[in-house]
């Protein structure tokens, strides 16, 4: 609660819902959704970020000083890519796999397809349709 206003934020890689507003007040609460494209998705980043706004919350930096560094930190190129992405897919789809207890064939099908979602991730051509196309 910054500047006595109720935030209230759930995060995944690829969205953030926030949802401001008291819920004793009689104004309504407003919720929104910034979805991120899970391409451009940089948890290195996302820390800096809230390094330096809990930095400029807390008074220790101005909030000019704060919109450059940010303004520079997203300038900046991803800390990991290309290959790292790819088998961080395939880990995910692994470890889901894991998970569930599948059998080794349908363990491996997993790793295929999470390979299969992280090549698909890199083709930035996809655009948007990479979620719709991903999530089958």
């Amino acid at each position: 609660e910054y500047f006595d206003v109720q935030a209230n934020v759930f995060a995944v890689p690829t969205g953030t819902i926030y949802s401001f507003g008291d819920e004793d007040s009689i104004l309504s609460k407003e919720t929104h959704l910034l979805q991120t494209p899970a391409p451009s998705f940089d948890f290195a980043k996302v820390i800096e970020i809230k390094k330096i706004a809990d930095a400029v919350f807390q008074g220790r930096l101005a909030i000019k000083d704060g919109t450059e560094q940010i303004t520079k930190v997203l300038k900046e190129e991803p800390q990991y890519d290309g290959l790292w992405q790819i088998l961080a897919f395939m880990l995910v789809s692994s470890g889901i796999g894991f998970l569930y207890h599948l059998g080794w064939p349908d363990m491996l099908a997993s790793i295929v397809l999470g390979f299969c979602a992280g090549v698909l991730s890199r083709w930035n051509a996809l655009g948007s349709a990479y979620n719709i196309i991903t999530g089958f």
